[in-house]
C-alpha cells in the first residue's frame, strides 16, 4: 500500500515537472498593433493563448481578431515592420482570408510566416461616418417599451419613441451596401418607402450567431461570450429576458433553427415545409398568422434567412439573389400592412456579404470589409 502511495506521489511530481518545463519552453513574444487613434496596443503570447481558449479553437488566430480587439471595424491596408526593420505593406482584402498569427507570434500569410515588431493599420475612410451599432437595437427596444436595457448592455437608444409594440425584422445578410445597390436597381420599392437606413456596424466576426448575441444582449462578443460560430449561449441577459422580467411577452419567428439559444420567449420554428429550398415563405406565413389571429405581443422578432442563403449559393450577381431580395421586400410590406398603430418597426441586418472565389460558397462574409461589417438599421414608427 505504501509502495502504491509513493508511486502516485512520484507520478504527480513528474507530471508537474513536465508541465513546468513545457511552460518554461513556451514561446513568449509581443506584437504592437496600431489603434484607430494612432497609438499602439501590445499583444503578448498569453493574449494569444487566451484567445485560443475563448474561441475554443486549436489552430492559429485570425489576425483580424487582433485588429478588432485593437478597436478597428474596417481595414483597408496594413503595414508590417519586421524584426530586421524592413517594411511590408498589403491591401487587406487581398490577404485577409489566409492571414493568421501563430503560437510563435509570427504573421502567416498563406504558407509564408514572418516575425513583425509592429503593424500599422489604415482604416477605410467611411469608418469615421459610423456612429450606430447592432448593439444599439436591444436598448432601443427596451426604451420604446418602457423598461431598462438588458443588464450588461453597452449600446445606446436610437429613438425616444415610446410604443405598445416593437417589431424587429432581421434580414439576414442584407448589408448596407447591398441594400443601397438594391434600391438603385429597383429591387426594394417597399423598404424604400420607410425612413432612410442608418449606417451601422455589426460585430466581429460578422456572422449570424455572433451578431445575434450582440443584438440581443446589446454587448460586445467579448462581453457576452459568443465570439465564434461554435457558441450559442450568451453569458449576459438578452432583450427577451429583460422583457420577461417586466412581464412583457415576446415571440421569435425563426427559420429551420435558432442561431443562438433563446429563453423567456415563445419560439416559432418555420422550416422549409413546402420543400422549395427557402424558409422565408414559411416565416412570412407564421408571422401573418400571428398578426391576424392572435394578440400582438409586446415584442415580435422575425428572422428572414433567404437573402443570405441565396448569396452563399448563387453569389451576389445572380438573378436568384435579386429574387430573394425582392421577395423579402414584399414580405416586409405584407407585415407592415398588418401592424397596428402605435407600433415601432426596426429593420436591420446581422452582417453583409461579398462575392467569393470559393466554389463551396459563391458569397461569403466574416471579415473586416465594409461589405461584411456595414449594416442598415431602419427605425420606423407606425402612427
Amino acid at each position: 500500500m505504501k509502495l502504491i502511495k509513493n508511486t502516485k506521489v512520484m507520478f504527480i511530481a513528474v507530471v508537474l515537472l513536465i508541465t513546468s518545463l513545457l511552460n518554461a519552453c513556451s514561446p513568449t513574444w509581443s506584437l504592437s498593433i496600431e489603434k484607430p487613434d494612432g497609438s499602439f496596443i501590445v499583444f503578448q503570447s498569453q493574449d494569444y493563448n487566451d484567445l485560443l481558449a475563448a474561441d475554443t479553437i486549436t489552430d492559429n488566430v485570425a489576425l483580424e481578431r487582433l485588429f478588432w480587439l485593437a478597436g478597428h471595424t474596417l481595414v483597408d491596408q496594413i503595414t508590417l515592420k519586421l524584426q530586421d526593420q524592413t517594411i511590408q505593406t498589403y491591401t487587406w482584402k487581398e490577404i485577409a482570408p489566409n492571414t493568421t498569427i501563430d503560437s510563435q507570434g509570427q504573421i502567416c500569410i498563406s504558407d509564408s510566416c514572418v516575425h513583425a515588431q509592429s503593424i500599422s493599420v489604415k482604416a477605410i475612410e467611411v469608418t469615421d461616418q459610423i456612429s450606430v451599432s447592432i448593439m444599439d437595437i436591444a436598448p432601443t427596444i427596451a426604451s420604446a417599451l418602457g423598461i431598462p436595457a438588458p443588464n450588461g448592455s453597452q449600446g445606446k437608444t436610437l429613438t425616444d419613441v415610446t410604443t405598445n409594440h416593437v417589431i424587429a425584422i432581421l434580414l439576414d445578410g442584407l448589408g448596407y451596401q447591398i441594400l443601397s445597390d438594391s434600391s438603385l436597381r429597383g429591387l426594394t420599392p417597399e423598404i424604400d418607402k420607410l425612413n432612410p437606413p442608418l449606417l451601422a456596424s455589426t460585430v466581429y466576426p460578422p456572422v449570424t450567431r455572433v451578431a445575434m448575441a450582440a443584438f440581443s444582449t446589446g454587448a460586445l462578443p467579448e462581453e457576452n461570450k459568443v465570439t465564434a460560430t461554435s457558441m450559442r449561449n450568451p453569458a449576459l441577459e438578452t432583450i427577451f429576458t429583460a422583457l420577461a422580467n417586466f412581464e412583457k411577452q415576446s415571440i421569435a419567428i425563426e427559420g429551420e433553427s435558432l442561431p443562438i439559444n433563446l429563453i423567456d420567449c415563445r419560439i416559432e420554428l418555420s422550416g422549409d415545409r413546402d420543400g422549395n429550398g427557402s424558409t422565408d415563405d414559411n416565416v412570412l406565413n407564421n408571422t401573418l398568422n400571428i398578426l391576424e389571429q392572435e394578440p400582438l405581443p409586446d415584442f415580435l422578432f422575425i428572422h428572414f434567412h433567404g437573402i443570405d442563403d441565396a448569396g452563399h449559393t448563387y453569389g451576389l450577381d445572380a438573378p436568384e439573389y435579386a429574387a430573394a431580395i425582392q421577395y423579402v421586400d414584399q414580405a416586409v410590406w405584407q407585415v407592415i400592412s398588418k401592424l397596428p398603430q402605435n407600433s415601432l418597426l426596426i429593420i436591420f441586418s446581422d452582417h453583409g456579404m461579398h462575392n467569393s472565389n470559393s466554389p463551396a460558397k459563391l458569397g461569403e462574409h466574416g471579415h473586416l470589409y465594409s461589405e461584411d461589417m456595414l449594416i442598415p438599421i431602419i427605425i420606423y414608427p407606425i402612427h
